[in-house]
């Protein structure tokens, strides 16, 4: 079984020593509530929050990235993750460039091409 977005967030805070109530301070979060999604009752926080824990976690790019992902995990509407949803609404283009994909019924394998070519 993998990871889930709470014991993920959990091992990465004891690896910083940071107790659980100084690391919801930080965060500004109630200390419940960060123990309740740590222990997978509740789900991830969003946005900023989310943001705020990545950077407290001095978290390297590939953990932000695993962050996000298995934060979407806990929702259980569909969602995407925060970082991919700050690019998009940034990014015009990036939205139409999903819309003519999504029209043009492209393939996985044309999306894997696409991300070779601009890699």
């Amino acid at each position: 079984m993998s990871e889930t977005f709470g014991a993920f967030v959990r091992r990465k805070r004891l690896e910083t020593g940071v107790s659980l109530r100084a690391f919801a301070q930080k965060a500004g979060v109630s200390s419940v509530y960060q123990s309740s999604f740590e222990q997978g009752i509740r789900t991830a926080p969003n946005g900023e929050t989310l943001k705020k824990i990545a950077t407290l976690l001095k978290l390297n790019n590939e953990e932000e990235k695993k962050l996000y992902d298995l934060a979407v995990e806990t929702k259980s509407v569909i969602s995407t993750p925060y970082d991919i949803t700050c690019y998009i609404k940034s990014n015009d283009i990036v939205k139409d460039a999903i819309r003519t994909a999504k029209d043009n019924n492209i393939s996985e394998d044309k999306w894997r091409e696409f991300i070779s070519s601009i890699s």
